[in-house]
């Protein structure tokens, strides 16, 4: 699935859009051939397509169709929702090329929400404390990086974020050091037209944007240097 990504055809978006509508498992074996042809394949030849475009560009990151992309089967053991299949697809690129590895470029796909994401999504508290402890000790280089992103038309999501400043932070910080400390995630995110996943354009746009968001990936990467957060349990 190496160099071959065309473009998510019609049929991606009709079989995401049936999988919302038709959340079961007598549905998905009656479609698990549009499934492979329509949405699984083209995915894995857009990540390999992506992989070698990050190697191209120098950038410190990987992408692997085994290691990168989600699965669309829901893990439902310990959740209420027991749905069982995944109503979007989605995939990261990140250091080791594993879906554990903190700070990752995120595709996702699904009808009407295409998007790309990068950043430190739902670490554990230590990573995030460490985090925030780097923004306070390194606060000039943490609002180069919030200007960079600026630049370039993005910003940080505001979506997991504390109402308070957690414990042990002064009242008395900059306002806008403050606003970042009450994140609990660090990422930033594009939205993208259902047009353009139909192009092999993609593979450069998601590049682009890995670009962009290098700032935030690197930093990130230096606050959680020798910060390791502990295992997850079954589920996660």
């Amino acid at each position: 699935m190496t160099g071959s990504f065309r473009g998510f055809g019609p049929g991606a978006f009709s079989f995401l859009a049936g999988i919302a509508a038709n959340n079961d498992r007598d549905w998905f074996r009656d479609h698990a051939a549009d499934y492979e042809r329509e949405v699984r394949v083209p995915f894995g030849a857009l990540v390999s397509d992506l992989a070698n475009e990050l190697a191209d560009r120098g950038l410190p990151l990987r992408a692997s169709p085994k290691h990168g992309m989600f699965r669309i089967h829901r893990d439902v053991r310990f959740s209420h929702d027991k749905r069982p299949y995944k109503i979007s697809v989605g995939a990261v690129s990140s250091r080791d090329g594993t879906r554990k590895s903190p700070g990752v470029v995120y595709v996702h796909v699904q009808p009407g929400n295409c998007f790309l994401a990068a950043g430190f999504y739902n670490i554990e508290p230590p990573l995030v404390t460490a985090f925030r402890e780097a923004i306070v000790e390194n606060a000039e280089a943490w609002r180069a990086v919030v200007a960079e992103l600026a630049s370039c038309g993005l910003e940080l999501s505001r979506e997991h974020r504390l109402v308070r400043l957690p414990r042990g932070y002064d009242a008395s910080i900059d306002a806008d050091l403050a606003d970042s400390i009450r994140l609990k995630s660090f990422t930033s995110d594009r939205p993208l037209p259902d047009a353009a996943i139909a192009t092999p354009g993609l593979v450069a746009a998601v590049a682009d944007f890995a670009v962009e968001v290098m700032p935030l990936l690197e930093f990130g990467w230096r606050a959680l240097e020798g910060h390791d957060a502990p295992p997850t349990r079954p589920g996660r």
